[in-house]
C-alpha cells in the first residue's frame, strides 16, 4: 500500500469496478471535472481503472479521449488479453498518493478488504459496494479508525438510496443532536418497482425480469429477493442511527412465499428464474388481499426501539409509502425534531445514473 506522505493537488481518483455503475460514472466524471476545477479549485483526475479482468494506470491521469468508452473497453480487453491480471494493491501503490480517492463500484468482497489500508494510508474511500459496511461491528469501528487514523474520508452514500441524500440526512440529525425514534422505509429500488407494478395483469415473475432488464436489479436476482440487499442497507441505516447491532439481528420476512423459496437454491440465476413462476399466485393473492382493504402491499424496513427488521405491510391511501411509483425509495425519519410531520427523503432508488451521480457527489466531498 502507499506510504504516507503530505497531501498535494491534484487528486488521483482510482476507479474499481466498470461495470453497469463505473460505465455510468466516468462520462459524469467527465462532464463535471472542468466546472470542478474553475469553480471550486478541485483537480480531480481519473489514474487508474479496474474491472475484474484487468487494471489500467495513468498517474497523471487519463486524457479525455482514452476514456471515451469505445476506448476504455479496448484498453481492458488489451490489458486483460495480455494477461495483466488485475492487482489492485499494485496498482494503488503505483498511481495513488494520500489524498488520492479509491471508489468501489464492485460488489467484491476481495476489494472491500483493502479498505481499511487505504484509509490509514491518507486514501479515501468512496464505496457503492455495501459490503463493508455491512460486515461485523467491529469491522465498522475498524474502518472509522483506520479514517481518522490517517486523516481520510469514508464516504458511502450510495450505499442507501443510489444518489438519494438519505445517509448524509441521517448523519446530519444524529450529528446535530437529533434522537431518532423511528425509521420507516423501502430500500429496495427493485423491490419497490415490483411491488409497485404488481397487478392483475402484471405477474411477480414478469417484474422481476423487468427489472432486471431496466438495470435495477442485482446480476443475480436472489441477492434482491433474498432480502440480503435490503437488509444490508436497513443494517447501514440502523447503524447510523446509532444502534450497535449485528447482521443477525435484522428481522427478515421472507420475501418469496414458502412454495418458491427452495429456488434460493438454484444453480444459476437462470435456474432461479426459470422456477420463478411458481410465486406469481400467491403473491396475487396477497396482492389482491390487500386490494380488498382498499390497501397497497409494500416491503418494509422499520428501525425503531433498538431493533431493525424488515417485513410486508399493508399500507392506506394518503401513506407515504402507498404513492410510491416505479423504483422510488422512501425514507421518513420520526425524530425528536420532526415527531409530528416525519422528515421524508423520496426519489429514483436504482438505476445506473442516480448511483453514479451519488458516488461522484461523495467524490467531491471527500476532495473538499
Amino acid at each position: 500500500m502507499p506510504r504516507k506522505e503530505t497531501r498535494d493537488a491534484p487528486h488521483g481518483v482510482f476507479l474499481a469496478g466498470y461495470g453497469t455503475v463505473g460505465k455510468a460514472f466516468v462520462p459524469q466524471f467527465l462532464a463535471a471535472a472542468p466546472a470542478l476545477l474553475r469553480d471550486r479549485g478541485l483537480d480531480l483526475r481519473l489514474v487508474g481503472l479496474a474491472n475484474s479482468r484487468a487494471c489500467l494506470v495513468a498517474s497523471a491521469g487519463f486524457g479525455n479521449e482514452a476514456l471515451e468508452p469505445a476506448a476504455l473497453e479496448a484498453a481492458l480487453a488489451a490489458a486483460a488479453g495480455a494477461g495483466r491480471k488485475p492487482a489492485l494493491a499494485a496498482s494503488l501503490h503505483e498511481c495513488c498518493r494520500p489524498g488520492s480517492i479509491f471508489i468501489d463500484c464492485t460488489a467484491s468482497a476481495e476489494v472491500a478488504a483493502l479498505y481499511p489500508a487505504l484509509l490509514e494510508a491518507g486514501i479515501s474511500v468512496v464505496a457503492a459496494n455495501k459490503i463493508a459496511n455491512s460486515g461485523s461491528m467491529a469491522s465498522w469501528r475498524a474502518l472509522r479508525e483506520a479514517a481518522r487514523k490517517g486523516g481520510s474520508r469514508f464516504l458511502y452514500g450510495a450505499n442507501v438510496g443510489a444518489g438519494l441524500p438519505v445517509i448524509s440526512t441521517l448523519h446530519d440529525l444524529v450529528a446535530t443532536g437529533d434522537r431518532i425514534l423511528r425509521i420507516e422505509a423501502v430500500l429496495s429500488g427493485t423491490i419497490s418497482f415490483i411491488f409497485n407494478g404488481l397487478s392483475a395483469e402484471r405477474s411477480f415473475s414478469s417484474l422481476v425480469r423487468e427489472a432486471m432488464a431496466r438495470g435495477y436489479a442485482e446480476p443475480d436476482p436472489r441477492i434482491d429477493l433474498s432480502a440480503l440487499d435490503a437488509a444490508r442497507k436497513v443494517l447501514i441505516l440502523a447503524r447510523e442511527a446509532g444502534l450497535g447491532i449485528e447482521p443477525a439481528d435484522v428481522e427478515i420476512e421472507p420475501i418469496l412465499p414458502a412454495d418458491a423459496r427452495s429456488l434460493d437454491g438454484a444453480a444459476t440465476p437462470e435456474d432461479f428464474l426459470a422456477g420463478l413462476a411458481a410465486a406469481d399466485a400467491p403473491m396475487e393473492a396477497r396482492r389482491r388481499s390487500a386490494e380488498t382493504r382498499d390497501s397497497f402491499l409494500r416491503y418494509v424496513a422499520v428501525i425503531e426501539a433498538g431493533k431493525a427488521s424488515l417485513c410486508f405491510r399493508e399500507v392506506e391511501p394518503g401513506h407515504p409509502l402507498a404513492g410510491l411509483a416505479g423504483a422510488d425509495n422512501l425514507v421518513s425519519f420520526t425524530t425528536a425534531r420532526y415527531a409530528e410531520r416525519p422528515l421524508v427523503v423520496r426519489g429514483p432508488g436504482a438505476g445506473a445514473a442516480v448511483t453514479a451521480a451519488g458516488v461522484l457527489a461523495d467524490i467531491i466531498r471527500a476532495a473538499d
